[in-house]
């Protein structure tokens, strides 16, 4: 085989490197004593006999694992979520029902303002802000806010939210509360985004 490898004849010195690859699994050390011919075959100018030559030495070859940096990622609800425009939100609310309802109440102490609070709701979220409730009277401090919003959970499921937010305006450092209220026909999708705020 080891002259083979070498022949003039392309298609012999290919079947015997395609050989040699084959006896390598059972005989790596048989096949290490040809490494001559192997590195004469690589440059044969025959691309075919030089493809194999190169898969046999390749093979021969102990490799090292790889290791490969991840970088650090997060998954938010808002991946999950594509927002939809609803019309009339009061309608296909009431549509839904309160046995499809799901109520949560957390204290978002990071926040000092209602607009400051809303406006991470939303993109945290990754929903549509329906009926206008995204906007605040300009100028005008308020303690009290209703947010609605409208989205599909993994396009899949239309999910209602409304979310009731209150800040006391004389101690806003204590941060602000939002009562969440989910309307999903899946329940178990209700209560995954009601939680999801924790």
């Amino acid at each position: 085989m080891k002259q083979a490898i070498v022949d003039k004849n392309a298609a012999v010195s290919s079947a015997a490197l395609v050989s040699a690859y084959h006896v390598a699994k059972y005989i790596p050390e048989g096949v290490k004593r040809w490494i001559n011919e192997v590195q004469a075959a690589l440059n044969s100018g025959v691309s075919k006999v030089e493809f194999h030559a190169l898969g046999l030495e390749l093979d021969d070859q102990e490799g090292y694992d790889d290791e490969y940096p991840l970088e650090d990622f997060e998954v938010s609800l808002a991946d999950y979520m594509q927002r939809i425009t609803k019309n009339n939100f009061t309608a296909t609310w009431e549509q839904l029902g309160e046995d499809t309802e799901v109520q949560e109440t957390y204290s978002l102490s990071a926040y000092t303002s209602i607009e400051e609070a809303m406006k991470n709701v939303i993109c945290f979220m990754g929903m549509q802000p329906c009926d206008r409730t995204d906007k605040l009277q300009h100028g005008k401090q308020t303690s009290h806010h209703n947010l609605k919003l409208t989205g599909f959970f993994r396009g899949e499921e239309e999910v209602l939210v409304e979310i009731k937010l209150a800040i006391d305006i004389y101690n806003p450092d204590a941060g602000v509360t939002m009562q969440i209220s989910v309307r999903c026909k899946n329940s178990e999708i209700a209560e995954f985004i009601a939680a999801t705020i924790q």
